[in-house]
């Protein structure tokens, strides 16, 4: 009787796939010279690998304003290998954003985390075949923006007795709400003379008063903020200018050369009321005098400069 003989070798590995776990590993030997071929099988447990995730962002510091655009860094590592798969970013449940992992990491930006004196931003890997999930956190505080306030209209200044539409526009075109208009002459101040509101539209809103008295207006737009905005504010001053008429008589309409003749002009603005200033004529391109307007908004020359001929004469 012949001792048996026996032979032994090892195999080492570490790329069995935790999928189909248990796994049925065959061990095959073959046919040699004076063997025959035989084979054996053992059940082999596969667990997935466990994960680690971590978060970094850039710029680190403690605080940041609203708006102010984030970079984050996921790394997933694992003892057993590089893990692959997906990432998903989110601020208090709310998505930020995903990435798929390359070479154990990848990266997700974002500029509209949410106000916050404590946020955890949080990273999670999705499990795959061989690995484990896992979740990363960043802590962070957002501070409210303070946005500026620009007020315009649409003529400035603007023609006696016509409307004028004043807009606000803040500076993010993010802000939501109402902004509150008012115009207070400059004279009084602290007097509004109108308030309005408007509801902001891509962070701008405007409103049509009725026509304003024909003097100088400050007027004041506030926005009072949001979850995410500082209240702030913004001025315009409103300047009028006041349409006129101006009439001119002459005496006498016909002349000779060297006569002298009496030109007279009158000016009234539209609300019938008599202009101040002063008043030019002139025949042709040729200027011949001015004079102050009076109370009545008049005033006269008298002028024997005009050459012959029929001349056309302005004031």
């Amino acid at each position: 009787m012949h001792e048996p003989i026996a032979g032994t070798c090892d195999v080492t590995t570490a790329s069995l796939a935790a999928s189909a776990s248990p796994r049925t590993i065959t061990a095959t030997y073959p046919a040699a010279a004076s063997f025959a071929t035989s084979s054996g099988t053992v059940s082999q447990s596969v667990a997935k690998a466990a994960t680690t995730t971590t978060l970094t962002r850039l710029p680190a510091t403690a605080s940041l304003t609203y708006g102010t655009s984030v970079v984050y860094t996921v790394t997933v590592t694992s003892p057993t290998g590089t893990p692959a798969g997906t990432v998903s970013v989110s601020d208090g449940g709310t998505a930020v954003g995903s990435c798929t992992l390359a070479a154990g990491s990848c990266t997700v930006s974002t500029s509209s985390l949410a106000v916050g004196t404590s946020r955890n931003v949080t990273a999670t890997y999705a499990t795959t075949t061989n690995f484990l999930a896992s979740a990363g956190t960043n802590a962070i505080a957002i501070t409210k923006l303070t946005p500026t306030m620009t007020v315009s209209s649409s003529a400035n200044p603007a023609g006696n007795g016509r409307p004028v539409t004043f807009t606000a526009t803040l500076s993010t075109g993010t802000e939501t709400g109402t902004v509150t208009i008012t115009a207070a002459t400059t004279g009084d101040p602290g007097t509004p003379v109108l308030t309005d509101t408007c509801t902001l539209s891509a962070g701008r809103c405007s409103i049509s008063p009725a026509t304003l008295s024909p003097e100088p207006h400050v007027v004041t737009a506030s926005y009072p903020g949001d979850t995410n905005h500082e209240t702030t504010s913004g001025t315009l001053t409103q300047e009028f200018r006041v349409s006129s008429d101006t009439t001119l008589a002459v005496n006498p309409t016909s002349s000779t050369v060297g006569t002298a003749v009496t030109f007279t002009a009158t000016v009234t603005t539209g609300d019938g009321i008599y202009a101040v200033g002063n008043a030019t004529f002139r025949y042709g391109t040729t200027t011949i005098a001015s004079c102050a307007l009076g109370t009545d908004g008049t005033c006269s020359i008298v002028s024997s400069a005009l050459p012959a001929g029929t001349q056309s004469l302005t004031a």
